[in-house]
């Protein structure tokens, strides 16, 4: 059986990537992977609580990631059913122009909830043909998102604060129509960059966490563990595989 926690958690990580990713022009690869990565396969297990540590149970989950040399996320698959059955699919085609700013963005998934946005940069503005807009700093990083509604007032404003890495270390949402702040999600990484916390400021203890158990020669995480208020949820595997 699934446990359905882990997998909403799971979905959300990945949701969460992917937007980033689409709303920058930035990639997977800049926010949770070291060098240039051409497919990553992980592999969600649910767990046992052994004599001396925690164990693999059963497979709930796999996801195929794939990249192209730009390090953009060109693919994903997602497998349920001990990761035997793909469940759904999606693909992602970027458009530049001269300057290296994204014009177009199309994404085809297997469901049928396709989408297109199309892109305006100026200066340091990005307005997004869905109803966002986003400033961006001098390295290209998202700083502040604006999203309205049909009568062209604002739904939600976020901003966003990295660390000298260019790590995400915080996101605060705020409510369109009075300005009052809903959450401040906070980000924290090893030493490697790979997320090792995160949690809402008001909520401290609420927190998923991530330990370690192995790294690849690019100080990827290949193996993980991930805890929920603190109780373990779910082991996690990686098999990534580089461009040439």
């Amino acid at each position: 059986m699934i446990n359905k926690t882990y997998m909403f958690t799971c979905l959300f990580i990945l949701k969460f990537a992917v937007c980033f990713a689409q709303f920058t022009g930035s990639n997977h690869i800049d926010s949770y992977l070291n060098g240039k990565v051409d497919s990553v396969v992980t592999i969600n297990y649910s767990t046992l609580r052994g004599p001396d540590k925690l164990v693999k149970k059963n497979i709930t989950a796999k996801t195929v990631d794939l990249f192209n040399k730009k390090s953009e996320l060109i693919a994903e698959f997602f497998y349920l059913h001990h990761g035997e059955q793909m469940v759904k699919s999606t693909t992602l085609n970027y458009t530049y122009d001269k300057n290296g700013n994204l014009l177009h963005l199309k994404i085809q998934r297997s469901n049928g909830e396709n989408n297109e946005t199309t892109y305006i940069t100026k200066g340091s503005i990005v307005s997004l043909s869905n109803g966002v807009k986003i400033k961006i700093d001098a390295k290209g990083k998202k700083i502040e998102n604006s999203e309205y509604d049909n009568s062209g007032k604002v739904s939600y404003k976020s901003y966003y604060k990295y660390n000298i890495n260019e790590k995400l270390i915080e996101q605060n949402i705020y409510r369109g129509n009075d300005n009052s702040l809903m959450s401040t999600d906070v980000y924290e990484y090893d030493k490697y960059g790979n997320e090792v916390k995160e949690y809402d400021k008001s909520h401290p203890t609420q927190s998923i966490t991530y330990t370690y158990d192995a790294y690849d020669k690019m100080h990827n995480w290949i193996k993980r563990t991930m805890y929920k208020y603190g109780t373990p949820i779910g082991i996690d595997e990686r098999q990534i595989v580089y461009h040439k």
